[in-house]
């Protein structure tokens, strides 16, 4: 009896923490715009949480589209945990994440073109970006890719990664649209 009454105990006192990280989880996926967001065509082909993420995010998912003509879109949604270590380590570890999709991508270093990037002014609704652009080669085909990094207020890490053409444009052109689409679908719904 006072084995059961010891396990409610601690199931009760435990709850809060089980139900935050669930809340935190649909917050993070209930910022996946639907696929109809980025136009005709496009379908949400798989929506999962990323691997080893945490413990700097306290949620996260990555949404995976598949739009006309061969287009891809990747979005990584990571909502940071609270604390600057956190907030120091989040920015860390996405951008050795960048740096993953930087080796797998046929990238041209063009200096000045880096520079050019790095001088652009952020996305509309992100505080601060960081962004890369290359080429996919995928079979017999190459795409382009630009990737973004988007540090949305107060705690939202968005990384748009598009491999083919989005709304007309590529490379970063292409990623920052899908960062400024999502963005503003967010602002358009509440979020849990």
């Amino acid at each position: 009896m006072r084995m059961a009454l010891l396990i409610l105990i601690l199931l009760a006192a435990l709850a809060p923490v089980f139900g935050s990280a669930q809340d935190d989880n649909k917050a993070a996926v209930a910022l996946l715009p639907g696929p109809e967001t980025f136009g005709d065509g496009w379908v949400l082909l798989s929506n999962s949480p990323p691997e080893d993420r945490l413990p700097a995010f306290r949620a996260a998912t990555l949404g995976t589209y598949g739009g006309p003509a061969g287009t891809r879109i990747l979005l990584d949604v990571l909502l940071v945990a609270e604390g600057m270590t956190a907030v120091r380590e989040s920015w860390e570890r996405i951008n050795d994440y960048l740096q993953g999709y930087e080796t797998r991508m046929e990238l041209e270093f063009d200096f000045q073109r880096d520079q050019e990037l790095d001088a652009m002014a952020p996305p509309s609704g992100c505080a601060d970006a960081r962004r890369v652009e290359g080429n996919e080669r995928i079979g017999g085909n190459v795409f382009p890719v630009g990737v973004t990094l988007c540090a949305a207020d107060p705690d939202i890490l968005l990384v748009a990664a598009v491999s083919g053409e989005f709304d007309g444009l590529s490379g970063i052109e292409a990623s920052d649209a899908v960062i400024e689409t999502t963005l503003a679908a967010r602002s358009a719904t509440p979020t849990p």
